[in-house]
């Protein structure tokens, strides 16, 4: 055989040893390991800290103070939930468990103590994150602004699993999040339960939410989220839904969903439909979105968000309804042609309100010990007449025209119109 082509032979064999040598190394290098802490760590920061992506950090039993930072995807568990406790120690600046990286699980610790706006576990713009079997607690201060137990930010695909989130000022946070999962938690004993804003296309099923003193489940701005089997009691606001464009208001809530033993009545896209004692004979929260030709009577309805939530609906009535307890006691969002009628809204902090609705009409109703009896706000053609309030207020917009030196500057000008009723 020539020398070259020997050569040739040769190196190409080697070649192919040296690719598969580091085709060897790389998958030895991808193997997950396990750590354990305190056995080869003695915190658990600096467990992470010398971990490589996919390891997994195994927590022994015991109390740990400090606060924690994942920045790569590895699994932390605890090796038992209640006696594996990460303790913030109350100064904790932003989160006791503060996660930035995808694909990281957290599990099986009692996280607790953050500073007063601090949260238990934050997830912050992450992907495909899993927070399960955790008891989080004593985070935030209860009925303050900021603390959460469990909190998501910008996150996609994430799931929140069988935790328990209990006395922090907050349960359980999703804001600007996406396609992410929460069930089977148990929310107990918060300021507030579950709270969404600007969420989207998230899943939540199976959830307990007991005695949150203000809010079981509040959700503002979600787009298409879906409700199955969540069981609340004892808040002073169990369930609402607020937004400002039709999609907002666009969930799937069955009647599975229960508030104190009543079915969530969520109902989108009626159209010649009448909701009272003899068709609904019980109602835990009653929302109607995207619906046509309504009747709403005859129910006593209260301590939620809204007592009756009409979202993009048209001609339609609703009359003869007592609200008390709520945020809203009848609230109108986008509605044309619609009729509220006969009503009785006591102690809510809006009796009856109107925005961005029109050619409706407000008449005979009965709105007192409310901080504000009727409102209308951006509502055009309305007739408010004939009934008894304690405060009526009026907003809305128009555009003039302001001549400024050599200069026309359009400007929007806000009104406000507000009286107390010569009734009382």
């Amino acid at each position: 055989m020539p020398r070259k082509a020997v050569s040739g032979i040769m190196l190409t064999m080697l070649l192919i040893g040296v690719l598969m040598l580091t085709f060897n190394a790389q998958q030895v290098k991808a193997e997950s390991i396990s750590i354990m802490v305190p056995r080869n760590y003695p915190t658990i920061q600096e467990a992470i800290n010398n971990a490589n992506e996919g390891d997994i950090i195994f927590v022994s039993p015991g109390t740990y103070y400090e606060n924690v930072t994942l920045d790569r995807s590895i699994s932390l568990i605890g090796m038992s939930g209640h006696n594996t406790i990460i303790d913030g120690g109350g100064t904790a600046f932003g989160a006791v468990v503060y996660v930035t990286a995808d694909d990281i699980n957290v599990s099986n610790f009692t996280v607790q103590n953050s500073r007063k706006d601090g949260v238990g576990i934050w997830l912050n713009r992450c992907r495909n994150c899993t927070v399960s079997g955790n008891n989080v607690k004593d985070c935030g201060v209860f009925g303050g602004i900021g603390g959460t137990g469990i909190e998501l930010d910008y996150c996609k695909g994430c799931t929140v699993d069988r935790n328990n989130a209990s006395n922090n000022n907050g349960g359980i946070m999703l804001a600007f999040s996406q396609n992410c999962t929460v069930y089977g938690n148990s929310v107990n004993r918060n300021y507030k339960g579950i709270d969404t804003v600007y969420c989207s296309d998230c899943i939540f099923i199976g959830n307990t939410l007991s005695n949150n003193e203000d809010l079981g489940i509040h959700m503002f701005a979600p787009c298409y989220c879906l409700f199955r089997d969540n069981n609340i009691t004892g808040s002073n606001q169990n369930f609402g839904v607020h937004g400002d464009k039709l999609s907002h208001f666009v969930n799937d809530v069955d009647i599975s969903n229960m508030i104190n033993g009543k079915p969530i009545v969520y109902l989108l896209n009626r159209h010649g439909l009448t909701v009272a004692p003899l068709t609904y004979p019980t109602i835990g929260y009653l929302a109607i979105v995207n619906s046509t030709n309504i009747i709403i009577e005859n129910l006593t309805l209260g301590h939620n968000g809204e007592g009756v939530l009409f979202a993009y609906v048209n001609n339609s009535i609703i009359r003869k309804v007592g609200t008390s307890n709520n945020e809203y006691g009848i609230y109108m969002v986008n509605c044309d042609n619609c009729t509220v009628n006969e009503n009785i809204a006591t102690n809510n902090f809006y009796g009856i309100r109107l925005d961005c609705s029109y050619n409706c009409t407000v008449t005979g109703n009965t709105a007192t010990n409310n901080n504000v009896g009727i409102r209308l706000s951006n509502c055009l053609n309305c007739t408010v007449s004939g009934n008894i309030e304690r405060l009526f207020w009026m907003e809305w917009w128009f555009w003039a025209t302001v001549i400024a030196g050599t200069g026309v500057l359009a400007v929007g000008v806000y009104f406000l119109k507000k009286r107390k009723s010569p009734n009382l």
